[in-house]
């Protein structure tokens, strides 16, 4: 069984949120499209560590999805070109949907059990639908060019290590 390093996560989080401050991305990046702080973000990597505890999901997942939506974000803020029929904005309002999407992707990547999307619908108050859920994920992954293989910390520690694969780091 995994170990759970859900303390280490908040503690890490909590840690860059009093390095960074009052991180604002809002502004004018794709005619003020973006509109999240970072509030928003620690707000939204607790939920994600919460969900993978419940569900005793691979650490991995929490890292390599948190990487997904540093990654989209970046891609949006990049590309003036992506329309709003083929793309997931990034506001305040759609923070948590990004983030589902993204913990959906990881968790398929990392995980032996699949994440039932019905439960992330669920979990998230029902403010999104499945259907939400499958759409943003696809979306994700069209802007991201399916490219989603982003070494991880764990990854890098595991490889110093010796060790071909470790889902306990």
């Amino acid at each position: 069984e995994p170990i759970v390093v859900r303390n280490n996560i908040t503690s890490n989080i909590s840690k860059v949120s009093n390095m960074v401050g009052n991180l604002n991305i809002s502004g004018s990046h794709i005619g003020g499209e973006i509109e999240v702080e970072y509030s928003h973000y620690r707000k939204l990597f607790n939920w994600i560590a919460d969900v993978i505890d419940d569900y005793k999901l691979a650490n991995q997942t929490f890292y390599h999805s948190r990487l997904l939506i540093d990654y989209y974000i970046q891609q949006r803020v990049r590309s003036s070109n992506i329309g709003e029929t083929d793309s997931l904005p990034v506001t305040r309002n759609n923070l948590q949907l990004i983030g589902l999407g993204c913990l959906l992707i990881s968790a398929k990547l990392f995980d032996r059990v699949s994440l039932p999307v019905d439960d992330l619908a669920y979990i998230a108050d029902d403010q999104f639908t499945a259907s939400d859920i499958l759409s943003a994920e696809l979306t994700i992954l069209k802007i991201l060019n399916f490219d989603l293989y982003f070494p991880t910390i764990g990854e890098y520690v595991a490889y110093a290590l010796g060790n071909n694969r470790d889902e306990n780091i």
